[in-house]
């Protein structure tokens, strides 16, 4: 299926590689169109390849793609990740969400038939313990290359991207009373710690939805209903960091 060079441990992001499998998944899911297809963790590519390369990997991926998004395969398209957005800039692991976002945007401009690009998502671990794509400043704005660092999520609300986030609760840490610091913990709305600590995913800029796993029907009943309390404030979130 893959060129033994394309793969980076067991990850690759060939966009042949990415076609077979989105028709895989169209076939056993018995749909038409996947509303939204991430590419899953780039920065294993890094293992392997220099930045530069991955960036150029991902923008083929992207282009094929658009490609499948234009014949209606797939609604949008973005990229799931654990560490690319969240490390400093001198991590092995780094990856610069404008430039995988200028990559998508040439990748639009290429397959046409207009300057459009379906590139509108980011996953990435996101709690009230794991704070790093609100706090660290490891991105430049999007447009001003020379303009002061900004965090993850504050590049994704300016130029309109989705964060969908992961790890919510903490894979389940969080679901238990104490683990949530008194001084957040009191100011989210919420019957139980869990409900709270999405609450606080939530409430982050440019958040869309906070992604919890459960294989308990009564923990899914929880985690549903969390979405009934209001999320905080702007204001009110960043005080939680003050």
């Amino acid at each position: 299926l893959v060129d033994p060079a394309d793969l980076a441990g067991g990850h690759c992001l060939a966009p042949d590689y990415l076609a077979w499998s989105l028709d895989r998944s169209l076939d056993r899911l018995g749909l038409d169109t996947v509303d939204c297809y991430y590419v899953h963790n780039p920065e294993a590519q890094l293992a392997a390849r220099s930045r530069s390369a991955v960036y150029d990997a991902l923008e083929a991926a992207f282009e094929r793609l658009e490609r499948r998004r234009l014949a209606g395969d797939i609604g949008r398209y973005g990229v799931a990740t654990w560490r690319a957005f969240r490390v400093p800039t001198d991590d092995e692991a780094f990856l610069s969400l404008r430039e995988v976002l200028a990559r998508a945007e040439a990748a639009g401009e290429a397959v046409g038939p207009d300057d459009d690009h379906g590139f509108e998502a980011v996953q990435l671990p996101f709690n009230v313990r794991m704070a790093d794509a609100f706090t660290r400043r490891n991105q430049r704005p999007h447009g001003e290359p020379d303009g002061d660092p900004i965090s993850t999520l504050e590049f994704a609300h300016e130029a309109g991207l989705s964060v969908v986030t992961s790890a919510s609760i903490g894979q389940g840490e969080l679901a238990v009373s104490g683990a949530i610091p008194d001084g957040v913990d009191d100011r989210l709305a919420g019957d139980t710690p869990a409900q709270r600590a999405l609450n606080f995913a939530r409430s982050a800029p440019a958040v869309t939805c906070s992604l919890v796993g459960t294989t308990d029907t009564e923990h899914l009943r929880e985690n549903v209903a969390a979405g009934t309390f209001d999320p905080l404030g702007a204001s009110a979130f960043d005080a939680t960091f003050e």
